[in-house]
């Protein structure tokens, strides 16, 4: 009897070895509590002389396999958790680049190859490359009040629910840098703050005492982004006494907007007008 028991205590001390020794490499600071578990399993079968050699058997055939089996769906737990990690990140990703590719290439004028759009950006940001700044501002100026309705439409961008909620989801720069979307995106991030600016800007070129654009213009002056209000309420200025139909509104908003930018550049526009 002392022998067979001498033997199992053994066989289990190995055994729990074995499992710590699997539990650390696969699961980290885990296997302190596993090593305490399966300590308590070799005590039970060290307290034998007590118990017997047939409870001290059955207790140890119990307890290890059982813990054996808990580490097993742990490790297996912790690795579909990561899958799914990995898979939820990736489609994601997937989803805001289709998203982007798709918001980069609406229905829009094109002229000299470009849309319009395209040569209003160069126009604005490609000041230190005069040849290609030129070549802008020779087209749009070509172009003339044909590109009013593309300038309206960006100066009137703004964030929906869907691109405000998919913005704060990080994207991986090095698969933007990879698939060389990287100013794509940045711009797409950017829109609703920087092409109104832009598009104000452009309608310098093409846009002066145009009576025609303001009926496009006033509805900007409701819309949410303060952006965009500020642009229209500049164009508006840039139309002068033929802008007389938007007057109410720059009133309201010289009094009332709650962005003090808004309330400054509405201000601006009923003097320029009314003069």
């Amino acid at each position: 009897m002392n022998e067979d028991l001498s033997i199992l205590r053994r066989v289990n001390f190995c055994l729990c070895q074995k499992e710590v020794s699997r539990t650390w490499a696969s699961c980290g600071a885990r296997c302190q509590t596993n090593f305490s578990a399966c300590s308590f399993g070799h005590r039970l079968v060290a307290d034998s002389g007590q118990l017997g050699f047939q409870g001290s058997l059955f207790q140890a055939s119990f307890e290890l396999p059982r813990l054996a089996i808990k580490l097993l769906l742990d490790e297996i737990a912790l690795q579909s958790m990561t899958k799914r990690r990995i898979i939820l990140t990736v489609s994601i990703s997937a989803a805001i680049l289709c998203v982007l590719i798709w918001s980069m290439h609406p229905k829009e004028l094109v002229y000299e190859g470009k849309r319009v759009s395209e040569w209003v950006e160069i126009y604005c940001r490609n000041g230190s490359n005069a040849t290609l700044h030129f070549t802008a501002v020779c087209n749009l100026i070509d172009l003339g009040t044909n590109s009013i309705p593309c300038i309206v439409d960006m100066a009137s961008i703004h964030d929906s629910p869907i691109k405000k909620a998919l913005v704060k989801i990080p994207v991986p720069q090095k698969l933007l840098e990879f698939m060389k979307l990287k100013g794509n995106y940045d711009r797409w991030v950017n829109a609703a703050s920087e092409r109104p600016v832009m598009a104000a800007r452009a309608f310098l070129l093409v846009g002066r005492k145009n009576v025609l654009s303001v009926p496009a213009l006033v509805p900007l002056l409701s819309v949410d982004n303060p952006v965009s209000r500020i642009a229209a309420a500049n164009m508006l200025l840039e139309v002068g006494h033929g802008a007389r139909d938007a007057v109410p509104l720059l009133l309201s908003l010289n009094m009332n907007d709650p962005d003090p930018k808004v309330r400054g550049a509405a201000g601006v526009a009923l003097r320029g007008i009314q003069d």
